[in-house]
């Protein structure tokens, strides 16, 4: 007769009391610590007047007069170049015109050299006209970049002002809790050394009651 061996298709479980892998694991892992590091006080703090100073710097009327100084000279260079290119196109209509008198004259010869001779200063005018133009866009396109920096200069002070205001309270908040912690504990030492001599005068009271017993 043969024996068939059954065999369980159930997975095994861990013994009563053995901790199992995926608890091992979970106990290996620590959670992350959101720990501070710790306060390290300013070495150079602004004085009251150092603050006062930052203050007055961050005015906005002054950042306000460089401001428009600089849209004043922005528009200067925009008129410039606008009167600049006007004189271009006034020669260049002059001369249009001078060609069209060169085709009706009764002496072409003259008439072609004086067109020639305004072609050469047109010719002339045109070329410092875009070397001029090509400048002044330039230094609009400074002034701009001078303006936005002077924008974040104001928005840089003012963030600034705000972190040293930030930075005297937090000084003065941990003054003052180094000051209430001082307190805290002279008071603490205070009742212990009130609650040992009650506990001394509990001990001799004690001993002449044992006494008084004894006699």
């Amino acid at each position: 007769m043969s024996l068939r061996t059954r065999h369980s298709t159930v997975a095994s479980t861990p013994a009563r009391g053995t901790p199992s892998r995926a608890g091992t694991l979970a106990s290996t892992q620590r959670a992350p610590t959101n720990e501070l590091p710790p306060y390290q006080p300013l070495q150079h703090p602004l004085s009251a007047a150092g603050r006062d100073k930052l203050r007055q710097l961050a005015q906005p009327l002054k950042f306000q007069q460089n401001h428009q100084l600089l849209a004043e000279v922005i528009a200067c260079l925009g008129e410039a170049a606008a009167e600049t290119n006007e004189a271009l196109t006034s020669k260049e209509k002059a001369l249009a015109s001078a060609r069209n008198k060169a085709t009706n004259n009764d002496d072409p010869a003259a008439s072609q050299q004086r067109v020639q001779e305004m072609e050469a200063q047109f010719e002339e005018l045109q070329a410092k006209v875009d070397s001029i133009t090509a400048q002044m866009d330039k230094d609009v396109r400074k002034m701009i970049d001078v303006d936005n920096n002077i924008e974040d200069m104001q928005h840089t002070l003012s963030d600034l002002i705000k972190d040293v205001s930030n930075a005297s309270t937090q000084r003065t908040q941990r003054t003052q809790r180094g000051d209430d912690e001082e307190e805290e504990e002279e008071e603490e030492e205070e009742e212990e050394e009130e609650e040992e001599e009650e506990e001394e005068e509990e001990e001799e009271e004690e001993e002449e009651e044992e006494e008084e017993e004894e006699e």
